[in-house]
Formats: C-alpha cells, structure tokens, sequence
C-alpha cells in the first residue's frame, strides 16, 4: 500500500478523486490546508500555481511514498512546470482526471503530454464521477481491498463461500484478503455497524 500527494492546479479533481478511491460522499470542498487521508495526501492548488509556495510542497511529500500529478483534461493550461519531478525524490505518477466532461480525444492527450513533461512515470486517465479509470489507479498504488469492503458493508452486497462482490472491482476471492479486510466483512456478515 502506497501514500501518495497529489499535486495539481486548483478545481482540477484531487479532492473529488480522493472522495472516490476513499469511498467518501463527493461534495465540493475546496481544499485550503494540506489534508490526510488513509492513502492520499491532499494539496491546495495555490501551492502549485504560486512558486513561492513550492516548499510547502516539498515539506508536505516527505510522508509519501509517491507523487500524483494531476490534471483536468477540459483545462486548455497547465500549472505544472516541465520536469517538475525532479523537485521529488520519489516515483511520480500522472492522473489525467475528468475524462466525462472531455469533449475530445485531443483534450485528454494534451493533459497525459502536460503530467509526462512534468515527469510522469505511469499515467492514469480517470473520471472520479463515473468510476472510469480508477481500478488502474487502485491497482498501481496496491490500496487494501478494505475501502471496497466498507462499501460492501454499505450495501448489503452478495458474499459466496468464496468471493465478495464489490460494485468497483466485480468479485473479490476470499483468500486474498488480509486480516482487516476479513474483520470488516465478519462485521457486516454478523450485521455489525
């Protein structure tokens, strides 16, 4: 399981992303301060987009295991300066968000070109609203079956001798979960919280 920063240009889907993969309720929240989540690390925009701020940066990535830069493909700029990466010293990895509001092919590419010129490994394209891309996403940075199982909880969804069925990631084997996956769906089989 991987921590990760986000670091993109203000409005252009962090938050809304980490509600997703976090399995919160998505309602606007503009982000003032740096935020910890479970496995993310939240940043203002403002950080990106005034270099006087880029130590605030620096400071907040020293509790991450990777750098997610993020982009809005409906953007027609960018915030994030070529070879941002190299300000890091850790894996980065790109997210090109609000594919359901792309109104074209050209738009996502020139969002993967601006994440890749900042220094993006692995590129992700996702659309938090809809779900699309974000399997990938959770598979790269190896988050725990846990936050599909909190939802499963939610929801009352079949569970089979051998497999749960989350409504992100069709059907999970029962054996590999871990042993805080295997409390949370001991609770929600004997009807607990």
């Amino acid at each position: 399981m991987k921590k990760a920063i986000l670091i993109g240009a203000s409005g252009c889907g962090k938050t809304t992303l980490i509600q997703r993969i976090e399995r919160q309720a998505m309602a606007y929240d503009k982000t003032q301060v740096v935020r910890h989540y479970l496995n993310f690390i939240d940043t203002p925009g403002e950080y990106l987009q005034q270099r006087r701020l880029y130590r605030a940066l620096i400071i907040s990535s020293v509790d991450a295991d990777e750098i997610g830069l993020v982009q809005d493909c409906t953007r027609e700029n960018t915030w994030i300066p070529p070879s941002f990466a190299t300000t890091f010293a850790k894996p980065i990895f790109g997210v090109v968000t609000k594919l359901d509001l792309a109104k074209s092919p050209k738009q996502v590419e020139y969002a993967r070109g601006a994440v890749a010129m900042g220094g993006a490994g692995a590129i992700f394209a996702v659309s938090a609203v809809t779900g699309q891309g974000i399997k990938a996403l959770y598979d790269y940075l190896n988050l725990p079956i846990r936050s599909s199982l909190h939802r499963v909880r939610r929801a009352r969804n079949r569970v089979t001798a051998q497999t749960v069925l989350s409504p992100e990631f069709g059907d999970i084997p029962l054996d590999e979960l871990d042993g805080a996956d295997q409390a949370v769906l001991d609770m929600t089989l004997d009807g607990g919280r």
